[in-house]
């Protein structure tokens, strides 16, 4: 729970010379040490009900004699010849150094009031911005999400299991794929991707990306009229993963589903050049590496294994 806004000073300077000002000598000098505990007695109350504290009446005088020890036709000469010499104002205690500290003190309130304002709005703007920036969560559930302490790779792989075994049908004729189909597709970009960069992908524009994996599935389903969803996954599967291996900083800085469409020509050479200089990767040969992209998406011809 915050603190409530002090509509108060808590505190004033009292700087050690103010026995020095020659007013408040002339006080000192008439009524002893009890006209100096006087003087700041009103300046405690001036302070503390922010320029609002006065003595006018007699019954004012008596309350506060009675509770400041001094008897109040005492109390009462000794406020008047303050105001006299000009200490205090006549109908007031608010001098004009009264005045210059409470103004000094509530700016200085104001600029800490203003700079934790801010900092709290920063952090609820951050906030925000750290949500929208959140990776899209897996559209797949598994029987494993409860088991917190399986390892991620494990869970990765379990995830990617769930996707191929999964049979969407596509609706070929309206050439407009289900929606969680298109999801799922998604989804097995960002496991490729966090698989590769062993972090997860942030999304900034999820409609942008699956308006991109449309359109990769709809040239898919063109070459590939009789495949059915569970081939599709697989093909995939093998694009974002050869994509995410290119070799090229530019296309792996900024690696997407929208941007694999639109480089779909450049992975095609990359492709073409790595197949050409390479005859086995991890024990697998180009070939069957890049084969079911190659095939798919009608990018490059592979050879056969000799």
């Amino acid at each position: 729970m915050s603190r409530p806004i002090a509509n108060t000073i808590s505190y004033f300077s009292h700087d050690t010379d103010m026995s020095e000002d020659d007013k408040l000598e002339k006080v000192e000098f008439k009524y002893g040490l009890m006209g100096y505990a006087i003087y700041n007695k009103i300046l405690e109350r001036v302070y503390k009900t922010y320029g609002n504290f006065n003595i006018q009446s007699s019954e004012d005088f008596k309350m506060y004699g009675q509770k400041w020890r001094v008897e109040a036709e005492m109390l009462k000469e000794i406020v008047n010849y303050m105001r006299e010499i000009f200490l205090f104002p006549s109908d007031n205690f608010v001098s004009n150094g009264v005045k210059k500290r409470m103004k000094k003190i509530k700016a200085e309130r104001d600029r800490k009031r203003n700079y934790y304002k801010k900092k709290e709005v920063t952090k609820k703007v951050l906030d925000v911005q750290n949500t929208a920036k959140t990776p899209l969560k897996d559209v797949y559930k598994t029987d494993c999400s409860k088991q917190t302490k399986v390892n991620k790779s494990k869970l990765n792989k379990i995830k990617l299991k769930k996707i191929k075994e999964k049979n969407i049908n596509i609706n070929n004729n309206s050439g407009k794929p289900e929606d969680d189909f298109i999801d799922q597709l998604f989804g097995l970009f960002l496991v490729e991707f966090k698989q590769a960069r062993k972090e997860d992908y942030v999304v900034v524009s999820r409609e942008k990306e699956r308006s991109s994996i449309v359109k990769l599935l709809g040239h898919y389903k063109n070459q590939n009229p009789e495949k059915d969803s569970r081939q599709t996954v697989v093909d995939f599967q093998a694009l974002f993963k050869q994509s995410l291996t290119v070799d090229d900083r530019f296309l792996q800085e900024n690696i997407s589903p929208s941007m694999i469409l639109n480089k779909l020509n450049f992975i095609k050479t990359k492709l073409k050049g790595n197949n050409a200089g390479n005859n086995k990767t991890n024990g697998a040969t180009t070939s069957q590496i890049t084969g079911a992209v190659a095939k798919a998406f009608d990018l490059i011809k592979y050879p056969r294994d000799s």
